[in-house]
């Protein structure tokens, strides 16, 4: 198996339990922007495996115009779809939705206070120590690091690789 291949598997294992949080919008959503009802329609009864279908069909419009609603779902429905975009960032190029996807892993500057650490409390610590793991790989696709912010998620993840005889797993 190749090192995508492992992590695809730890990715699936480590978020098995994910409970889909139920179709209605402040379920899913923190917004009333207008596009929140035309993504809400595309992910109706959706499992995140559907999604992560989608995703690796290719079929980017929707994607492309759906990606800014990442930034809009609450931190129990991004939880939900996190392995479906770990996973389409390892097995498909999804560069613009990925950059959407991790700028919500890692704290910014113009963000509201404690949105990460919403985010992050959804998870346990085994999820992110995997999602550690694809944002290592991530960053380091096509080294020296891709953009600003594949360095400054790298940088912000680091702690929380797991650890391999007492010392940090070297880059991938």
């Amino acid at each position: 198996m190749t090192k995508r291949e492992v992590l695809v598997k730890m990715v699936e294992e480590r978020f098995s339990d994910n409970v889909r949080p139920a179709d209605e919008e402040d379920e899913i959503f923190e917004s009333r922007d207008p596009g929140v009802r035309d993504f809400m329609k595309f992910i109706n009864g959706k499992d995140w495996k559907d999604f992560l279908a989608y995703l690796q069909t290719g079929k980017f419009s929707k994607v492309q115009y759906f990606g800014g609603m990442i930034s809009f779902m609450t931190p129990k429905a991004f939880h939900y779809f996190t392995p479906s975009l770990l996973i389409a960032v390892l097995t498909a190029d999804i560069s613009q939705l990925a950059d959407t996807f991790f700028s919500r892993l890692m704290p910014r500057p113009d963000d509201e206070v404690g949105r990460i650490d919403r985010i992050l409390d959804t998870y346990s610590e085994q999820q992110k120590s995997v999602i550690a793991l694809v944002v290592e790989q991530y960053a380091h696709f096509t080294p020296p690091f891709g953009s600003r912010i594949d360095e400054d998620l790298y940088q912000y993840w680091k702690p929380m690789l797991p650890q391999k005889g007492g010392v940090r797993n070297k880059r991938m």
